[in-house]
């Protein structure tokens, strides 16, 4: 091992059964990890057993000790989540032995680059039966989510987290390190956590536990896959196996994406179609064993956790997934904000689509904005330029045929066009149109929308209707016609949603003051001077005085009432109106 020395390390056991792994683990340890009654009474491991060492100079070595019989393999598969050193256990009576092979084609599988070798039984030999098998290991994954290696970031008592892949949300009460109680957990260390809010039931291994919001529960999951030299057959596209990945064992069709079958020692890309949801980081290893009999066939790394929908043999998706294992970081980066299109998305969200730490990956965003490899709509909220691009071009397009099918309307409502821009994240939208109006393409007039060009033009004769509606609406002052009856009037017919009649209303020359109540705004404005003179005059006035002061019925005083408490220029009162302060 390079590098600084770790305050952490965890070591897992490996090998045979019988071949004594459990047994060294107690007598380095004084621990006996045996702890459920079927282990003790047939004498072999079953499940997974914790033990530590404190060293001098503060450092820490925990034990994972693994199951070796081969009907507990997938036990051993949920220990080696989180590693960083495989301890090898060899008898020396027996030698190499099936499970042996198997758990160190599983270490080899997952890249586990740091180990040793525990040679147990040398007293039951002959001395040239000893010899050295030299294997080197390291490993990506997540432990137990109770008790678990804690592999990025750190937790601290009284977070909030999230169970993935359950997406149920509980607060950390309390943390242990190999058995005391600390106050926070880093990286690289085993972590017993104490869940607040959530039943035993709602929590189970292979599930993850991050922070919320982060992570994407997936039932599809691309990756390089390698098929081991010895495994026993071909495997053909579209084969059942048992897919394992962190502490998490979920059957899975294998989908080849470039051939119809994988040979022994060879290696392709392949699409996982999950039975169940699974949460994964890029750069994840995993195991893959055969559906029956259930023996190691072979692993790889995960490339997307989130993979765009490609058609599976697509040579598109062949190239997105070589970018993604020879690609460089920023190309990477790039790739992913690609495929999340329009909608954009949030740096929380990224994090959990990218092979990098949260540091690493803003200094990367950072370095590609300035070169227009990604656009920031905020400092949380990223989208590709081709993206943004087509979403430009989309809303243009749409304002277009908006003006061509309605020249008498200035403008389309803000909603009704983020409906049409494929109904884009508000942030994203916001962000487009702040951008269009800033390049002089768009104009907004609050909620309406329209090209800087478009201006509403009308004929002579739709001229005389719009001034005439205008007169019968100015000269009614407080008792204002229905649209129906102004329409009438004008020889015409239709409701308030005549395009003529709109004309006004989105000149802002009539308001609405309710349901289908229109004034003219010059009205509106000599009866908000009336009404106010009056209030200074007697401090509080009814619906009668109202009435009294305009000469009109009930059906216009107590809109008006109303529309004028909106405004904010008068206040209610019981039954009485005030003038409002200011």
């Amino acid at each position: 091992m390079t590098g600084p020395t770790p305050k952490h390390v965890v070591v897992g056991t490996a090998g045979h059964i019988d071949h004594g792994k459990t047994s060294l683990v107690k007598a380095l340890t004084g621990i006996d990890t045996d702890r459920l009654p079927e282990e003790k009474a047939r004498g072999i491991t079953i499940d997974l057993g914790f033990a530590f060492l404190e060293e001098v100079g503060g450092l820490t070595i925990e034990i994972v000790d693994v199951p070796g019989h081969e009907r507990f393999v997938k036990n051993m598969l949920a220990g080696v989540g989180g590693i960083d050193l495989a301890m090898l256990v060899i008898a020396a009576d027996e030698g190499v032995m099936p499970q042996t092979r198997e758990h160190l084609a599983i270490c080899s599988l997952l890249h586990i680059r740091a180990g040793l070798i525990a040679l147990t039984k040398a007293d039951l030999v002959e001395p040239d039966w000893l010899g050295l098998v030299d294997r080197v290991f390291t490993v990506k994954g997540f432990g137990t989510v109770v008790t678990g290696t804690l592999t990025t970031g750190a937790l601290a008592v009284d977070d909030r987290v999230e169970v993935y892949p359950r997406s149920t949300e509980a607060k950390i009460r309390g943390l242990q390190a190999h058995g005391h109680a600390v106050a926070s957990a880093q990286a690289g260390q085993r972590t017993a956590v104490n869940l607040q809010g959530l039943e035993r039931a709602a929590i189970a291994r292979g599930d993850v536990v991050g922070l919320p919001g982060t992570l994407v529960p997936t039932l599809l999951i691309d990756g390089t896959l390698e098929l081991l030299k010895d495994a026993p057959r071909a495997i053909r596209s579209r084969t059942r196996v048992r897919f394992h990945v962190g502490t998490s064992e979920i059957m899975a069709r294998a989908l080849l994406l470039d051939r119809p079958e994988l040979a022994p020692g060879e290696t392709a890309f392949a699409r996982f179609r999950l039975e169940a949801p699974l949460v994964a980081r890029p750069g994840d290893r995993f195991v893959v064993r055969s559906y029956s009999p259930i023996v190691t066939i072979g692993g790889g790394t995960l490339l997307d956790v989130d993979p765009p929908r490609f058609k599976r043999k697509a040579p598109a998706l062949v190239a997105h997934l070589t970018l993604l294992q020879t690609g460089s970081p920023e190309a990477v980066l790039e790739e992913h904000v690609r495929h999340v299109g329009a909608a954009g998305v949030r740096l929380a969200t990224l994090a959990g689509r990218v092979p990098f730490g949260p540091e690493r990956l803003r200094g990367l965003l950072d370095a590609l904005r300035p070169t227009g490899r990604v656009v920031a709509v905020d400092r949380d909220w990223f989208i590709h330029p081709d993206s943004f691009t087509r979403l430009r071009m989309l809303v243009v397009d749409a304002l277009a045929a908006f003006h061509r099918a309605n020249p008498l309307k200035p403008g389309m409502s803000r909603e009704e066009l983020r409906g049409r821009a494929g109904g884009a994240d508000e942030r994203v939208f916001a962000f487009l149109l702040s951008s269009l109006v800033t390049g002089g393409t768009v104009k907004t007039e609050r909620d309406k929308v329209r090209l800087a060009s478009h201006e509403v033009r009308l004929s002579p004769e739709q001229q005389r209707v719009v001034d005439r509606l205008e007169d019968d609406f100015l000269r009614a002052e407080a008792a204002p016609p229905s649209a129906e009856e102004a329409l009438g009037r004008a020889g015409l017919g239709g409701d308030e949603e005549h395009e003529l009649f709109q004309v006004l209303v989105q000149a802002g020359k009539l308001v609405r003051v309710k349901e289908s109540l229109f004034f003219h705004t010059r009205a509106l404005d000599a009866i908000q001077t009336k009404l106010v003179a009056l209030l200074r005059e007697r401090k509080e006035i009814g619906p009668a005085d109202i009435k009294d002061l305009l000469g009109i019925s009930r059906k216009y005083a107590i809109p008006l009432l109303e529309f004028f408490d909106q405004r904010r220029v008068t206040a209610r009162v019981g039954e009485r109106r005030i003038l409002r302060a200011g």
